[in-house]
């Protein structure tokens, strides 16, 4: 009896150590020390990470805006405009607008070398230049914005995380009136879709 009542506490001994082996939770170098009262203080670390942005989700005019001069010197264009999907908001920029240069098949189709741009106040009187000042110069805006100076900010898109945002380009103009064959000019500008 006795020899069954000694295997049977070292048994109970034994499975005793292996439930609290088994039941332990394993803590990394901090441990939480309770206090009598049972509470305890410790430190959580949170971790996340963020997919890098890959690429802007934008639709418009990326190749050609047009303006007509008509024959009664009225100026026509068509309103374009920029549709983002983009989640963060854009500052939309044009950082330069240039004439173009020609190939030898847009000569053979009616282009011309297109007028300077100009400050929309660089010209008095934009109804009496000569002919010669009418093919020199031109006072383009997008967006109220004239376009003779480099970097200029025409306008925001704001995120289209829940809906596509719209920026409406216009494009309007001075200039003279004082054209004496049709011809077409040609520009090309830089336009720069920039986060907030």
């Amino acid at each position: 009896m006795k020899k069954l009542r000694k295997n049977l506490i070292a048994g109970l001994m034994v499975l005793a150590l292996m439930v609290s082996m088994i039941t332990t939770p394993a803590f990394a170098a901090d441990t939480i020390t309770l206090n009598p009262d049972m509470s305890g203080t410790g430190s959580l670390n949170i971790r996340g990470s963020v997919s890098e942005f890959l690429a802007y989700d934008i639709t418009g005019p990326i190749d050609d805006m047009e303006f007509i001069i008509d024959s009664d010197r009225n100026f026509l264009t068509t309103e374009k405009t920029y549709v983002s999907d983009t989640p963060a908001p854009l500052n939309v920029y044009v950082d330069s607008v240039a004439p173009a240069v020609l190939t030898p098949e847009e000569v053979g189709d009616g282009y011309v070398t297109a007028p300077t741009l100009v400050a929309d106040d660089a010209v008095v009187d934009w109804n009496n230049l000569s002919r010669a000042e009418t093919k020199a110069k031109i006072a383009l805006s997008l967006n109220g914005v004239n376009l003779s100076l480099n970097n200029q900010l025409i306008g925001e898109l704001e995120s289209g995380f829940e809906a596509p945002s719209e920026l409406p380009l216009v494009l309007t103009a001075n200039y003279g009136k004082a054209w004496d064959a049709a011809c077409r000019v040609k520009y090309v500008a830089t336009v720069r879709f920039e986060m907030k």
